[in-house]
């Protein structure tokens, strides 16, 4: 991993390679349906202070806290339930936000919603001369509008206003030159 630029790993279980087990050098939670699940003590996963003193505060205010398996697929469930309530609210509508969410969207395999948060971007929060508009100009809406589309197109996740089209020279995060047509 680190030879790839990756400062962290996620583990999965050995055995069925989906159970989300621990991260490098960190405790890992997630907040799902309201409730704070991490990975169980299995006997993979050391116990530890941190761990322990955070589940112990958690449930001392009263916060839901499962320790159970977690597998990607429901993860990644949780992480579009997490993301639809983030779509049109709060400060959705600021630039660099839509082209994220396009990003998130996109590695979620739903090309659709990721199409809707770049003509959102492009419909709310850029000029005419194409400059994102997050007081008076902000560079990471206009960069991360390139960076979503690059992510849409290596995940396959295209719109189906995008009915065909091609890519070429794009690189992959480990290093190969690709060529995307659909």
């Amino acid at each position: 991993a680190e030879e790839k630029g990756f400062s962290q790993v996620l583990w999965l279980d050995g055995v069925e390679r989906k159970y989300i087990e621990e991260v490098g050098a960190m405790n890992i939670m997630f907040k799902i349906n309201g409730t704070i699940c991490t990975p169980m003590l299995n006997g993979s996963i050391l116990p530890g202070i941190t761990r322990k003193s955070i589940l112990e505060l958690l449930r001392s205010q009263g916060v839901a806290v499962e320790e159970r398996r977690i597998s990607l697929e429901e993860l990644a469930e949780a992480a579009k339930v997490a993301l639809a309530g983030r779509t049109w609210t709060g400060d959705s509508r600021r630039s660099w936000t839509w082209p994220w969410r396009a990003a998130l969207w996109a590695r979620l395999g739903e090309g659709d919603k990721a199409g809707e948060m770049l003509d959102s971007l492009l419909r709310y929060n850029t000029l005419d001369n194409m400059f994102a508009t997050h007081p008076p100009f902000q560079i990471d809406g206009n960069l991360g509008m390139v960076a979503a589309v690059c992510e849409m197109l290596m995940e396959r996740s295209i719109p189906s206003t995008w009915p065909h089209g091609s890519a070429k020279g794009l690189r992959t995060r480990d290093g190969k030159t690709i060529e995307v047509k659909w």
